[in-house]
């Protein structure tokens, strides 16, 4: 199948010079592993970054600056991030790292009529975004809303739509906190898939947003 949906060029560039929210980073990379196209885009993107950097004149640094990437590299690993991905792992690499697993490692916890989903909280340097995993039968949907800052879907399994698009396996949608979206699963197959989030979602009913506070989502 042919990948009809990638990440806004501005975010594969960010990605490529580092400085995406890290639960953002992480669906790119789980994306391009799904994605001989942004695979490809990447490799040119970083390329042209690193050839940049090497022309680019010396910039001072902090004094404590060698100190706190020491202690960034020194810290352990999130516990989240536990196992090595296997070849026959239902999940891209990217995610299995990050779950542990495949889908079966998941501890689903139901949302919404239909819809589970599992919440991974990450902290770095850059501060602290989520990633989650949700998984929704079909024709459930999520409630309208918008997002605190950056907000990046990637379809796993099944297909989800959106507005007027059907996202497949592989296809990334990218959005920002000026859109309010209502997605649906859609099709035969239970959907999967990952939601990678810069900032909490904002839902238009006050009644479901109560709701997902009280449940502490």
């Amino acid at each position: 199948m042919t990948v009809r949906y990638h990440p806004d060029p501005s975010t594969l560039a960010s990605f490529a010079a580092g400085a995406l929210p890290q639960a953002i980073a992480i669906l790119v990379a789980a994306h391009a592993e799904m994605c001989p196209a942004c695979r490809r885009e990447m490799s040119l993107v970083g390329a042209m970054a690193g050839a940049t950097l090497a022309c680019a004149p010396a910039a001072e640094i902090a004094p404590d600056a060698f100190a706190r990437l020491s202690a960034q590299l020194d810290a352990p690993a999130p516990s989240t991030a536990r196992a090595v991905a296997t070849p026959e792992a239902d999940l891209p690499a990217a995610l299995a790292h990050l779950v542990g697993g495949g889908l079966d490692a998941i501890p689903w916890q139901e949302v919404l009529p239909g819809v589970e989903h599992c919440r991974y909280v990450l902290k770095s340097l850059r501060g602290e975004t989520s990633l989650r995993l949700l998984r929704a039968a079909p024709g459930s949907e999520i409630p309208d809303h918008t997002h605190t800052g950056q907000e990046a879907t990637l379809i796993l399994r099944g297909q989800l739509g959106d507005g007027a698009r059907v996202y497949e396996p592989g296809e990334f949608c990218d959005l920002d906190d000026t859109t309010t979206h209502n997605p649906k699963a859609q099709g035969q197959e239970t959907c999967v898939c990952a939601i990678a989030e810069e900032g909490p979602p904002r839902f238009t009913s006050e009644e479901v947003a109560t709701f997902l506070r009280q449940a502490g989502i």
